[in-house]
């Protein structure tokens, strides 16, 4: 059977048994039950209980949970409770993290959802585009989104922008004939489909699509199928978390067979080793990482970006390489006046100015010879037909040359009212010419008053060009005036010179010559090797037309060239800058012509003299293995289909590099999956990319995707900090137990004093540093590799050393309290300096470098708070009566808590003295 394309558009309607009058309500009715409804269907949710079951999956989780059991069936029914109330705790911040980022993006989705205007009964009704059904008769004007997928059967001068689709950043112009021969996606120029844009034109279309059945439901039903990759944290946390309890439990094992041996029973042994266990494993880390991270994607909303995935605010961080797509990231996404010429003279256009007479003919034309409109266009003049008298009332100079006279001296005592919006409905081309109001300062509408349009020959591309007839009155040297007609002509250069004869001049028009012509055509290639589109005017003066033919578009009068193209944002460039000191190479990967690209990436900074652009074309013709082998040589990618994007996200992945994939289009969507980091469009983005995407861009700007790498990295690096503190401060006890143990001394602490150290000595200043200010010191690194641990060697040196410091202090109190009284009073003072020596070793972690004497010591309200309120809760339960008993400890004279502090505090200058000489011999 052949394509709906292939047909033609009776045949199509007949196919569809669809009227001119549309479909009945009845029989939309009938069809919906057969179709189902026009709207893309995402994979199913995760129920509630599966997603909390989800966060007992991890390693150090289900060890937790055995050394929970084991401890309840001992007796030991505290540790046994801690260990499950935090874990419970951490799976529930997790499941609400989760639900919470889905209900973003549906939120997103709903914002996109567009309605239509439908034939039914006879009758043009608006209704939501989810209730289309195929046959419907679906009317299509500029500004508006295409529905569904459907055959174009009536079509004016239609122009769609595609580009989410088909990635490029043209309007694609529509035709009405039957395609007979097979046609890729992009060609076939009779269809129009779900999601693109009307720029320009109006037609009529017939729904052959809906759904999950349109090429934009297609590849949302291939992404169904890929799974997530998990981000670099994800897996360091998994590996961290597998090496840290095997060694814990190796250790303990050790422990419990020395207890043994000195003739403990094995009960007791075994339950003391549990104990230890629960104490040494940070099971507070699951909770404190997902609580920061949280505080994170809430950081980064207020920034632009929503982070669908909790782990990928880390991943973030890690990203070596950004592959970005150029429309609407890279540059505004909106085509801008770059260059005119005319009269022989190139002129920039913010150089642009009024008092040009050449400038502002070439701004008439263009204003003239154009189908956009700019909404709010400025009116604020005269009556048109007195104020044009009164300008040319006193012209002595008057001659029959159009250009030098009547619409020289209109453009000359044109108003200079400003034109205050931007926003335009119609093709991006035509709306960059008007918007050149603000700087001429002539307004649109006195113009296309005083020339009022009485024909058209629309743009098409076979003839590249698009042509206006315009009346306006011609002063003689008398007081008599006559209306006469003026033909004005835009198109391709090429075509515009084989129908040109003359050149207009400021001293008057002259014959176009050989010589005149190669200048011209050199201005052009040199715009056009610059990435500028280019659309060359031409007028002719002509009289008594009733309606204009393409044998009128012929003895024209070239009048100038005006060059566009879609700007770079002004923050890009900076945000390029920021990622190469960063250590991160950016990649523009686009569906724009070589030329557009590179030009855009040479302004910006992608695209320097080591660096090379190559074409999607080139690709095809590489193997994997090459591919892999030139990607760090190409800087730009252009031409490329969703098949060449995912073969060089891949070839970075091999290399070994964290990649993150921007993109808006369904075409995007495949290479967005297949990233590290997805990172979808929010304004300009399909809903299929955003359900790629690990993040979305509410503001579609490169340069939130540089902030959100800062984020990323500033977080780990305050991750690191957490399991920092938590490591070393557990080894403390560790020590202060093994040195008991060893030495034969009594056991230092109860289980009630690890249920108290485990809940707020712990908890609290770990998420104190979790949420440390963050500092853009982290984006002079290079990101980490992928395969990167937690437990490198300097890492487990530094933790080492300050919880042999700890230990050290923790064991001086302990004796000396053992000197002054008895156990009890030592496990008192012991228990007491190890909790206040982890709540002053959290200033010890805020940083690398020493930060005693600097306002960095300072500037965490969190981990005051964390500090005041754990010392509160401490100092209270060693002075307080009610509170001793029942924490198992000994009351304190004044002295022996003076003496428990200073021990404490002890920790914080001679740890921050190691760190000072540390720095000393890093300079």
């Amino acid at each position: 059977m052949k394509e709906m394309y292939q047909l033609t558009a009776t045949e199509v309607m007949n196919h569809f048994d669809s009227s001119a009058q549309g479909l009945t309500s009845t029989q939309a009715e009938e069809r919906r039950h057969t179709s189902g409804w026009n709207e893309l269907t995402s994979a199913k949710s995760k129920p509630l209980w599966k997603l909390f079951l989800e966060q007992f999956q991890d390693f150090l989780v289900i060890i937790l949970m055995i050394a929970a059991v084991i401890s309840g069936l001992l007796g030991d029914t505290e540790s046994a409770a801690v260990i499950l109330i935090v874990i419970t705790l951490n799976a529930i911040l997790g499941t609400i993290q989760t639900r919470q980022a889905e209900r973003s993006l549906n939120s997103l989705k709903n914002l996109s959802a567009p309605k239509a205007s439908v034939l039914r009964n006879g009758t043009v009704v608006q209704l939501p585009a989810r209730e289309l059904v195929p046959g419907d008769i679906v009317l299509l004007e500029a500004g508006d989104v295409v529905p569904a997928d459907g055959r174009i059967i009536e079509c004016a001068g239609l122009k769609i922008d595609e580009s989410t689709l088909t990635g490029e950043s043209l309007s694609s112009d529509k035709i009405i004939d039957a395609i007979s021969e097979q046609a890729a996606l992009g060609d076939r120029r009779n269809m129009v489909f779900s999601g693109s844009f009307i720029t320009s034109g109006r037609g009529e279309i017939v729904i052959t699509d809906i759904g999950m059945h349109t090429e934009v439901g297609k590849i949302a039903n291939l992404l169904h199928n890929t799974s997530a990759k998990r981000t670099p944290l994800q897996t360091s946390l998994d590996s961290f978390g597998k090496k840290l309890s095997i060694a814990i439990l190796i250790f303990c094992g050790i422990l419990f067979g020395i207890s043994v041996l000195r003739g403990e029973s094995v009960g007791n042994a075994f339950l003391f080793a549990v104990a230890l266990a629960v104490a040494a494993i940070p099971e507070a880390l699951s909770s404190i990482v997902t609580i920061v991270l949280s505080f994170g994607t809430q950081k980064m909303a207020k920034e632009h970006a929503i982070i669908r995935k909790l782990q990928a605010v880390e991943g973030l961080g890690s990203i070596s390489v950004i592959c970005s797509d150029k429309t609407g990231t890279l540059t505004l996404n909106k085509m801008t006046v770059e260059h005119y010429y005319v009269n022989g003279e190139t002129s920039p256009a913010k150089d642009v100015t009024s008092s040009n007479l050449a400038n502002k003919l070439l701004y008439f034309a263009s204003v003239l010879c154009n189908d956009a409109k700019i909404e709010n266009q400025s009116t604020n003049f005269t009556t048109p037909e007195k104020q044009w008298d009164s300008n040319n009332k006193d012209n002595k100079n008057n001659s029959k040359q159009i250009t030098s006279t009547d619409l020289g001296n209109f453009a000359t005592s044109a108003g200079n009212n400003k034109n205050t919006s931007s926003a335009g409905i119609g093709d991006p081309t035509e709306i960059a010419l008007l918007q050149m109001e603000h700087q001429m300062h002539i307004p649109i509408s006195e113009i296309q008053v005083k020339y009022p349009r009485i024909d058209e020959l629309p743009f098409d591309s076979e003839r590249k060009m698009m042509s206006t007839l315009h009346t306006f009155f011609q002063t003689e040297h008398t007081s008599d005036s006559k209306e006469k007609q003026l033909l004005i002509v835009k198109g391709a250069v090429d075509v515009l010179l084989q129908r040109t004869d003359a050149v207009w001049a400021e001293n008057g028009v002259v014959p176009l010559n050989m010589e005149e012509q190669n200048r011209i055509q050199l201005q052009n290639q040199k715009y056009s090797e610059q990435g500028l589109r280019v659309l060359a005017f031409a007028y002719r003066e002509v009289s008594d037309i009733t309606e204009l033919t393409f044998d009128h578009e012929y003895h024209l009068t070239f009048l100038g060239l005006i060059a566009m193209m879609d700007p770079p944002r002004p923050e890009s460039k900076e945000a390029v800058t920021t990622c190469i000191k960063a250590g991160i190479r950016p990649v523009m990967i686009t569906g724009d012509h070589i030329l557009t690209a590179s030009a855009i990436a040479k302004r910006i900074g992608i695209l320097t003299p080591d660096t090379k652009a190559c074409e999607g074309a080139a690709l095809d013709t590489m193997s994997d293995k090459e591919l892999q082998e030139l990607v760090p040589e190409i800087s730009v990618y252009a031409r490329v289909s969703p098949e060449h994007k995912i073969r060089i996200v891949r070839a970075w992945q091999t290399r070994g590099h964290i990649v993150a994939m921007t993109g808006d289009g369904v075409n995007d969507a495949p290479a967005l999956k297949q990233a590290d980091i997805g990172v979808a469009m929010g304004g300009t983005g399909t809903e299929v990319a955003k359900d790629a995407a690990d993040m979305v861009l509410t503001n579609d700007n490169f340069s939130t995707i540089v902030s959100a790498v800062k984020n990323g990295r500033n977080l780990y690096q305050n991750i690191l900090h957490a399991i920092e503190f938590l490591l070393s401060g557990n080894m403390g006890a560790i020590l202060t137990v093994l040195t008991a143990s060893i030495t034969g001394l009594p056991v230092p602490f109860a289980p009630v004093h690890l249920l108290f150290i485990n809940l707020l000595t712990d908890s609290l200043p770990a998420i104190a540093l979790g949420l440390e200010p963050h500092t853009d010191d982290v984006m002079k690194e290079h990101p980490r590799t992928a395969t990167s641990s937690i437990l490198t060697r300097s890492f487990l040196k530094k933790t080492g050393l300050e919880g042999l410091v700890i230990g050290i202090v923790t064991i001086c109190s302990f004796l000396t309290g053992l000197q002054q009284g008895n156990a009890v009073l030592a496990s008192t003072c012991a228990f007491g300096t190890l909790c206040l020596a982890r709540l002053f070793h959290g200033f010890n972690c805020k940083s690398e470098k020493p930060v005693l004497f600097t306002e960095k010591m300072f500037h965490n309200k969190w981990l005051l708070a964390a500090f005041g309120l754990g010392a509160a809760l401490i100092t209270s339960v060693l002075m307080f009566p009610g509170l001793q008993a029942l924490f198992k400890v000994q009351a304190l004279t004044m002295p022996q808590l003076g003496m428990v502090y200073l021990y404490a505090f002890l920790s914080l200058p001679i740890i921050q003295f190691c760190k000072w000489i540390k720095s000393r011999g890093e300079e």
